[in-house]
């Protein structure tokens, strides 16, 4: 399988968790049960693989999503 690594502007001071990521991806009808590769939570900011096929699903989800207040930014940084 190909994954999709993204960006998004929020990380571990943010009160994000691989948990609650893994929440923002399931609750999205677009997203349920999508295949999750590897998730990299840093201080200000994450890295993480979704399924190369659901890219453009990823990115409409992300897309002015608010997490802990906080309005998320979402790049798509290299596909594999």
């Amino acid at each position: 399988m190909k994954y999709t690594k993204f960006f998004i502007t929020v990380g571990e001071k943010d009160g994000l968790t691989k948990m609650k990521l893994m929440d923002v991806i399931n609750s999205s009808d677009l997203l349920a049960g999508a295949e999750v590769g590897k998730i990299e939570i840093l201080t200000g900011h994450t890295f993480f693989e979704v399924d190369s096929d659901l890219q453009e699903k990823v990115l409409k989800v992300f897309k002015n999503r608010r997490f802990m207040g906080k309005r998320l930014k979402i790049e798509v940084k290299s596909k594999k």
